[in-house]
Order: C-alpha cells, then sequence, then structure tokens
C-alpha cells in the first residue's frame, strides 16, 4: 500500500484539485455576517399623565310638589286643613265653619270695610307678585280670552306659565286671614316698623302704606319666615330676597320656633303635595278643635279667597280689557255666590 501522502502528491501533479477541507476556507465562501447592534435609544423621562378637567354641572332642581289644579281646589283643601284649627294668621281671630270671623275672639275692630271684615280670605304669604311680575305672562299679553282680546297678569300666568301655576296654589303658602287685613296688605313686604300704631284694634299688626312694609306679631313671625324660606328652597331663583331679609327671617325664624300646630299642618301639606320643608322632623302635637260662635247653629257665610299680592296689576292690558276670575269658593252651606268687592289687588273677593 502506498503511503497517504505520496498519492496526494501524485494525484496533484495530475490536476486533481482537492475541495478544501474547511467550510468556510476560501475566497468565495460565504461568510455569516454578525448583527449590527440595535441603535440605543433615548431616555425619556415619564411624566405623569394630566388630570382630566372636571367639569361641575349645576345640582338639578328640586322637584316641584304636586299642589292643586287650581286656586279654588287649594282654598277648599286649605279650608280642610285649617278645619280644626281655625284662627286668621296675622290677628289670631277665630271664625266658624262658614268662614265667620269672630271679632271678640281676638278683640278685632274694622278699620274702614265692614264687609271684607267679616270672613276670613285665603291669602298668599309670599304675594303672586314677587314671583310672577318678572314674568312674560305677567308683563306681555299673551294670552287670549274668549272674545279674542289679550291679556296678562296673574290669570295668563297661571294658565300658560306651570311654574307659576304650581307655586299660586303651593298649600304651605296659602294662610286664612280677615278679609280686610288680607286686602289691606295687597303685596306688602314683610318688616319691622318703628311705629305701633294699630288700625284693627286689639290686634297685633301695622303697615306702613307709603313704605309698603307690614309688620307681624312676634309669635307669627316664624310662621311667615318659614314659609319665605320653604318657597325659596323648593322653587330656586324665584324669590328674591335681599341680604337684609334674609338675616330678618332667620331671626324671626329662630325668635319664634315652630310649635304643634304649624307642624300638624305641613305635615298634612305634605300628604297632599309631597316635598317636606326642612325644618318638618319633629312629632307634631295634637290640638283640640277649635269652637267658634256660629258653629252650632250652621251661621250663613263663604270662605273666600283673596289678596293675591298683584298690587292693582289685574291682568287688563292696553290691547284689551278682561277681568280676572274671581278666587273665591263659597262654602256649602250657603249654596250660592256672596257679593263680591273688588280687592285692592285687582282681584274679586267674596264678603258675605
Amino acid at each position: 500500500m502506498l503511503p497517504r501522502m505520496f498519492l496526494v502528491t501524485r494525484l496533484a501533479a495530475m490536476g486533481v484539485l482537492f475541495a478544501p477541507l474547511c467550510v468556510g476556507c476560501g475566497s468565495e465562501a460565504k461568510q455569516e455576517a454578525a448583527p449590527a447592534p440595535e441603535p440605543s435609544k433615548p431616555k425619556v423621562a415619564k411624566v405623569a399623565p394630566k388630570p382630566e378637567k372636571v367639569v361641575e354641572l349645576p345640582p338639578p332642581p328640586p322637584p316641584r310638589p304636586k299642589t292643586p289644579a287650581s286656586m279654588d281646589d287649594a282654598v277648599a283643601q286649605a279650608a280642610e286643613i285649617h278645619m280644626e284649627h281655625r284662627r286668621t294668621l296675622l290677628c289670631g281671630c277665630r271664625y266658624a265653619k262658614s268662614g265667620r270671623v269672630s271679632p271678640a275672639s281676638c278683640g278685632y275692630r274694622t278699620r274702614a270695610d265692614e264687609q271684607l271684615a267679616k270672613y276670613v280670605m285665603w291669602s298668599h304669604v309670599v304675594p303672586p307678585h314677587d314671583f310672577g311680575a318678572d314674568r312674560a305672562c305677567w308683563t306681555k299679553p299673551m294670552c287670549t280670552a274668549e272674545d279674542g282680546s289679550k291679556f296678562r297678569g296673574i290669570e295668563c300666568c297661571q294658565q300658560i306659565d306651570e311654574e307659576f301655576a304650581t307655586m299660586r296654589t303651593d298649600l304651605h303658602n296659602l294662610m286664612p286671614l280677615v278679609g280686610e287685613v288680607g286686602t289691606d296688605r295687597s303685596n306688602y313686604a314683610f318688616g319691622d316698623l318703628k311705629s305701633e300704631s294699630r288700625f284693627y284694634g286689639s290686634c297685633d299688626l301695622e303697615i306702613d302704606r307709603d313704605a309698603e312694609r307690614i309688620d307681624p306679631a312676634p309669635e307669627v313671625r316664624g310662621d311667615i319666615a318659614r314659609v319665605y324660606h320653604y318657597m325659596a328652597a323648593t322653587y330656586p331663583g324665584t324669590i328674591h330676597l335681599s341680604v337684609e331679609q334674609r338675616v330678618m327671617f332667620q331671626g324671626w325664624a329662630a325668635d319664634d320656633p315652630p310649635d304643634g300646630w304649624e307642624r300638624k299642618r305641613a305635615a298634612a301639606v305634605v300628604a297632599i303635595q309631597g316635598i317636606a320643608p326642612t325644618w318638618l322632623s319633629e312629632v307634631p302635637v295634637d290640638d283640640p278643635p277649635e269652637q267658634v260662635a256660629g258653629d252650632a247653629d250652621g251661621a250663613d257665610g263663604v270662605i273666600a279667597t283673596g289678596s293675591d299680592g298683584s298690587g292693582g296689576d289685574d291682568g287688563n292690558s292696553e290691547e284689551g280689557s278682561r277681568e280676572p276670575s274671581p278666587d273665591a269658593s263659597p262654602s256649602a252651606s250657603t249654596g250660592g255666590q256672596a257679593p263680591s268687592a273688588t280687592a285692592g289687588d285687582g282681584t274679586t273677593a267674596a264678603t258675605g
């Protein structure tokens, strides 16, 4: 056997070439390229995300109470609520089921109108003028009567302004007054008066016609203040009270806290309308029914309404004249309409 080296040498001499014994050896061999290094990314500082801007929405308006559909309904229901406590608000006079006032029960003396002084008038503590005078239906003839004439004012707002109609028949705001007092009050604001001159006998009530102010007795000031607070809270943006008035009403409410009857009355109204006043939290005290001369024999009379507080603006317009519907509710005991007289505020009040 020939040595291996000898064979290789002989074959090479004969022109036999051998492929390289190693992979990748030779000029034409493909060499794997090393992967290029990835470029370094610049470091970015972490920034905390900006908080989203919170848009504060106004609170939703409070729900409206379900007040009576008309003034006649409101008067009938108010009279029923007050049936067991028949006393007028500002003078404290007792009155019979018929609505006839007992002057002797409160020392009332007629100022000028004997007919108006005989019967109660269902009047607004916060007069409609206070929450209606800025409305278009109050100032512009937007309503049409059957005869085609245009009118404005209380009755127009009652027809076309749902909020006004609800406020006008709110039972929390409706109180019995001696008819003469309710007419004299008109739409005057409550306030403290320096004068102590009285026009209605022993009734602790002063009225300043020049200042258009009425000063009630201390024992009913809290009742009045709480009605204003209720109306302002239940119908936001409609009752415009000055800072002075707010401070005054806060003082009145503190000095004259609600008694048993006021709570019981408010609870009865809430049972009809819903929406309880914020101060109605304690259990009401039962008060015995009031007895007034004339109850036993069924004295004739009417329970009247009036003093809508329109300040003489009765809804007539330059485009036509139309008397507003009277807010009167005759008592069932009379079976008819009593004579009427036009009150100072332009409404019509039954007088008996």
